[in-house]
């Protein structure tokens, strides 16, 4: 299936994570690119508080029937014990997917929404252009611990109008 992959492109409704590297700038910006720039670029955290950033998206430009989105974010820490959260707000509601471990490389996470959280029912174009994706950084006890999240995006995967796979299918028992 088809999808469309979306990157922050302004800030959202929340600028928690309290620092970014280099300092100048927007957080956004920190974590758009296409390829993850690791130590280049990102937004990170060392006080032992909920960090969260929300960032927007550009226009959707793909098929009006959604199968699901996945949210992307490339993380790190420093001392073990941090932990981060994938967030999507929608319907003015921040859903979060779980808290996950994180190691002291860049790892590439993942959070699978089916289904718009809010409604329980599929995504639709209105939301996906009403979406915010974000990251919620917790890290370890003590001094110099940091989390970091260096690059966040947002596939959304859609029906392709018109296919159907059935009509693509050749009865093998008959050649």
């Amino acid at each position: 299936m088809p999808s469309v992959i979306l990157r922050p492109n302004a800030a959202g409704d929340l600028t928690n994570i309290p620092s970014q590297f280099p300092a100048a700038s927007s957080h956004w910006d920190k974590v758009d690119e296409v390829v993850a720039d690791d130590d280049v670029t990102y937004v990170f955290s060392t006080v032992r508080s909920l960090d969260t950033d929300l960032y927007n998206l550009p226009a959707y430009t793909g098929g009006s029937v959604i199968k699901y989105i996945d949210v992307y974010a490339v993380l790190k820490e420093e001392t073990a014990g941090g932990q981060f959260q994938i967030i999507c707000k929608t319907h003015g509601t921040v859903y979060g997917g779980g808290y996950g471990a994180l190691t002291n490389d860049y790892v590439l996470r993942v959070h699978h929404w089916a289904l718009n959280p809010f409604t329980l029912a599929a995504w639709t174009v209105a939301e996906i252009d009403d979406l915010q994706i974000g990251i919620e950084l917790y890290p370890a006890l003590g001094g110099g611990a940091y989390v970091r999240c260096t690059q966040m995006y947002v596939d959304i995967t859609y029906a392709q109008a018109g296919y159907n796979i059935s009509s693509k299918m050749v009865d093998m028992g008959a050649i």
